[in-house]
């Protein structure tokens, strides 16, 4: 087998373990409503050892900062979805009468032969 294949899949089992260590300190803050969990809970959560969470990891602590990072950028994202479709809705119709203003001075222009 190449030797670029097994780096492949050794990649994307860590970045699977990783995210699978995430997600249980997701699943473990939310179910003590904040981050109260010990690392061995976290390994048996997220189905990994406790050396693999301290592989990917250097203490509960970066492991809990990168779970809130992923809840964090979900919020923002989440804001910004619903500011840029309520800036859209509010002004779509605007512009829309714009245009047809702006369109309706144009016929006039060239319907009034002595305007400009």
């Amino acid at each position: 087998m190449p030797t670029n294949v097994t780096v492949d899949r050794r990649s994307a089992l860590k970045a699977r373990h990783r995210q699978a260590i995430v997600d249980a300190a997701r699943r473990l803050i939310d179910a003590h409503q904040g981050p109260r969990f010990s690392v061995d809970e976290l390994a048996a959560e997220a189905d990994v050892s406790r050396r693999t969470v301290f592989n990917h990891f250097d203490s509960l602590d970066d492991v809990i900062l990168a779970a809130c990072t992923e809840i964090l950028d979900a919020v923002v994202a989440s804001f910004r979805e619903a500011a840029t479709a309520s800036l859209t809705a509010r002004l779509l119709p605007w512009f829309r009468e714009s245009c047809r203003r702006r369109a309706a001075r144009r016929r006039s222009t060239r319907t009034e032969p002595g305007r400009r």
